[in-house]
C-alpha cells in the first residue's frame, strides 16, 4: 500500500530527525508538524535518499502518480468537450508574448501545465498545541493553480477523513467527509482557471466558482499521521496572466512564471510595488490566491497577516503584549474584525479575543441561496452527476478511480 509506505518513510529511524533533507518540515501555530515530499511531473529531478523505506515509497508512488496524471488529462478533455457542446467555444485559453503561440482549451492548458505534487503527513506534536486553540491549521484560502487534484486526507490506520472544510456560495461553511474505503480523487478548481475563463466569458455564461477551503488537523494525529497527496496543476510558465479590472490600465504584462516568482518575493517584502505585482494573480479585485510554497515567518520577529510576514519591530503589537492583556495576536482591522482572506491592505497584526471575534464581512460578494447541507457534508453519498457533485461540494468534483 502506497500510503503505508509513505508513513513508514516519514517515521523511520533513519529520517526521524526534524528538517531531514529528504523532507520539507513546517510547524503550524496549532502545534501541527507537516512533513512534505515534493516532486513534479514536468521534468523535476527526483529527490535522492538513502532511506530504504523512502525508496520503497518512491517506487510504489510512481504507479499512483501516473494514474493521477492520466485522470487529470481525462478530466480536462471531458470538461472541455462538455463545455464546447454547451457554448460552441473553447472553455479556457491563455496567450503568450509570442503572437503565434496560444494555449487553446482546458485540455491543451493541462497538457502544457507544470504539475507540482506534494505528499503530506500531518502530525500533532504532543504538548505543543495552545490550550485555547480553536482555529484552523491552514486558514481559509483559494489556490493559485488551474485546479488541485488530491486524494482525501485520512488518519493512518483509521477511517477518519475529517479535516477539510469548504465555504459555499452563501458564505456557509462545512466539513467534508469522504469514504476512506473508496479510491477517490477530488478536483478543486483554482484561481488561474477562473482567470483563463475570463478571457472567453460572454454575457450569460457561468464561471467556475473557486471555493475557499481550510484544514483543521485532528488531535488524533498525535498517535498516527494524517496522510494526503495533492497535485497542483499550474498554468504554463510562459502564459500571460489576464489582467484583473484594477490592473487594466497597467501596460506591463506578466507571465504566470513571473507571477509565481513575484508572489514569493512579495510575501517577505514591505515594498508596495512587490505587493501590487502579487495582486495581479487574483481572479477578482478582492481575492488573493495562496501558492503552494511555504512561507516561513520568523516566529520571534514576524507575524503572518494579509499574505505576508509583518515585521513586529515596525510598531505592531506582538504575542507577549497580547498575552499580557489576556488577548490573542491575530490579523485584524480597525473595526476589530478578523481577516476575511480577501485582498485588503487595512489588516495588520493586533490583539483580539479569538473566542468572541467576528470575521470581517466580504464586500460586494455575489451570493446564491443554496439548500442547507447537514454537517459534515458526506461526499460519499454525492449523486453520480458531476454537476450535482459540484453543487454539493461547493466547487469540488469527485472522480472515482482505482489507484
Amino acid at each position: 500500500d502506497m500510503m503505508q509506505a509513505w508513513v513508514e518513510c516519514t517515521t523511520g529511524d533513519d529520517v526521524r530527525t526534524t528538517h531531514h533533507p529528504f523532507f520539507q518540515d513546517y510547524v503550524f501555530g496549532d502545534g501541527t508538524l507537516r512533513r512534505t515530499w515534493a516532486t513534479g511531473s514536468q521534468g523535476r529531478e527526483e529527490t535522492v535518499t538513502t532511506s530504504e523505506a523512502c525508496q520503497r515509497f518512491i517506487t510504489k508512488s510512481q504507479v499512483f502518480r501516473d494514474t493521477v496524471q492520466s485522470a487529470t488529462e481525462t478530466f480536462a478533455v471531458a470538461v472541455q468537450r462538455a463545455w464546447q457542446q454547451e457554448s460552441d467555444s473553447n472553455m479556457a485559453s491563455l496567450i503568450t508574448r509570442d503572437p503565434a503561440k496560444t494555449y487553446q482549451g482546458l485540455d491543451e492548458l493541462v497538457r502544457s501545465a507544470d504539475h507540482l505534487e506534494h505528499f503530506h503527513a500531518y502530525s500533532r506534536l504532543s504538548g505543543q498545541e495552545p490550550e485555547d486553540h480553536q482555529g484552523m491549521t491552514i486558514d481559509w484560502h483559494t489556490d493559485q493553480g488551474l485546479f488541485l487534484v488530491f486524494s482525501p486526507g485520512v488518519i493512518h490506520d483509521t477511517d477518519n477523513t475529517e479535516g477539510l472544510y469548504i465555504q459555499f456560495r452563501d458564505g456557509s461553511k462545512d466539513m467534508v467527509q469522504f469514504d476512506a474505503h473508496q479510491d477517490d480523487l477530488i478536483v478543486l478548481m483554482g484561481d488561474a482557471l477562473q482567470q483563463a475563463l475570463s478571457r472567453n466569458k460572454r454575457n450569460g455564461d457561468s464561471t467556475v466558482r473557486v471555493p475557499p477551503h481550510a484544514l483543521r488537523v485532528s488531535q488524533m494525529t498525535t498517535k498516527a499521521p494524517r496522510v494526503w497527496y495533492g497535485c497542483m496543476v499550474l498554468p504554463p510558465a510562459d502564459a500571460l496572466v489576464p489582467m484583473s479590472p484594477q490592473h487594466q490600465d497597467n501596460d506591463e504584462e506578466m507571465t504566470y512564471g513571473e507571477l509565481r516568482q513575484a508572489m514569493l518575493e512579495a510575501h517577505n517584502s514591505n515594498d508596495q510595488d512587490s505587493k501590487a505585482a502579487a495582486a495581479i494573480g487574483c481572479s477578482s479585485p478582492t481575492m488573493q490566491a495562496r501558492h503552494l510554497e511555504t512561507v516561513d515567518c520568523d516566529p520571534d520577529l514576524q507575524f503572518f497577516c494579509w499574505h505576508r510576514c509583518f515585521n513586529l519591530t515596525d510598531g505592531y503589537e506582538n504575542a507577549t503584549e497580547c498575552e499580557a492583556q489576556g488577548l490573542d495576536l491575530a490579523c485584524i482591522n480597525d473595526q476589530r474584525q478578523l481577516w476575511n482572506q480577501k485582498h485588503d491592505k487595512n489588516f495588520y497584526p493586533g490583539c483580539i479575543d479569538l473566542a468572541t471575534a467576528e470575521v470581517a464581512p466580504i464586500p460586494d460578494e455575489e451570493t446564491t441561496n443554496v439548500p442547507q447541507t447537514p454537517s459534515p457534508v458526506d461526499a460519499s453519498s454525492a449523486p453520480g452527476s458531476a454537476l450535482q457533485a459540484i453543487m454539493i461540494m461547493g466547487g469540488a468534483l469527485v472522480i472515482m478511480t482505482t489507484w
